[in-house]
């Protein structure tokens, strides 16, 4: 492997032999008027492929950028787990323009690629792997191979908004008589009664709740507009009753209790997790036919 400067005709061509990261051997030839030029050439060639900089990136392809990409990413201590993200990702994507020259790709492609994924999947796993391919040739453009990332110029595909399903009435009778027997069926039960997010639900404590006045006031929101109080009947006072309770019989048979002062917590004080609720949830024993393969994160759908 190296080069050399040979006379060819009336000018001088600079050729360079080289292995490049995958092994395979390849050969780059210039040709220049002078001497000098071609010379000029042959040392920024060497010099190039000495410090690890890209060789001949007229000719790189999407899929060789895309596999030194991976290999940097190994290197830098990417994850086994980001790896096969990205792996996936560039599986459906390099089969559309893996065999382009980097340089090549232009925004035409990018809508072309859109409309490809979006011919065999939903929207939203559209989305995900096109915003994996702008972090690929975002990192072309840093590494001085592109002065612009074609895929920035092409919106991204928008994410459908499903319908959201609701439980009909005997499917909401069949849920609340589950909830009665399970440990933490009332969380469910109250977001039946009040449709409470889960969240809303989590954070509740013993000082939002007024059994005077029958109010929930719910003051840990996302946003200014979130918090309000939420009436309650005499039904709910008397379950909200029993929950504390309960909840006082944990204390006395814990060996350790945290005082959390939430609502609905765990045996030991700790506020109820999703996963706790999610055990509940995804049983699936209350309704088998249930569209809701997991718990949902805005359990007021279930209030409709």
């Amino acid at each position: 492997m190296g080069g050399t400067v040979v006379k060819r005709g009336k000018g001088w061509t600079a050729r360079y032999r080289y292995a490049d990261p995958s092994g395979l051997k390849r050969e780059i030839s210039k040709a220049f008027p002078t001497i000098e030029e071609a010379k000029a050439e042959l040392a920024r060639l060497e010099y190039f492929h000495r410090s690890g900089r890209e060789i001949n990136p007229e000719q790189l392809t999407v899929k060789e950028y895309a596999q030194r990409w991976l290999e940097a990413k190994k290197a830098d201590g990417a994850s086994e787990a980001t790896l096969v993200h990205y792996g996936k990702s560039l599986d459906h994507v390099l089969p559309l323009i893996g065999r382009m020259r980097l340089r090549d790709v232009k925004p035409i492609h990018a809508r072309e690629v859109n409309t490809a994924l979006l011919s065999k999947m939903s929207a939203t796993s559209a989305r995900g792997y096109r915003i994996d391919v702008n972090v690929l040739f975002n990192q072309a453009v840093r590494d001085e191979l592109l002065e612009r990332n074609p895929f920035k110029a092409v919106p991204l595909p928008k994410a459908s908004r499903r319908e959201v399903p609701f439980l009909e009435d005997p499917e909401r009778q069949r849920l609340l008589e589950a909830a009665g027997s399970h440990d933490h069926g009332e969380i469910v039960r109250l977001a039946l009664l009040t449709g409470l997010r889960l969240g809303e639900l989590q954070r509740l404590t013993w000082p939002d709740v007024d059994f005077d006045r029958r109010v929930l006031r719910i003051r840990q929101a996302k946003t200014a507009a979130g918090v309000r109080n939420v009436s309650i009947g005499p039904d709910t006072v008397e379950m909200l009753q029993l929950v504390r309770s309960r909840q006082r019989e944990w204390q006395v048979a814990a060996y350790a209790w945290e005082d959390s002062q939430a609502v609905f917590t765990n045996r030991g004080g700790g506020a109820l997790s999703t996963r706790a609720i999610g055990q509940f949830w995804e049983s699936r024993r209350w309704l088998p036919s249930s569209p809701f393969p997991r718990p949902p994160s805005y359990p007021r759908q279930l209030a409709h």
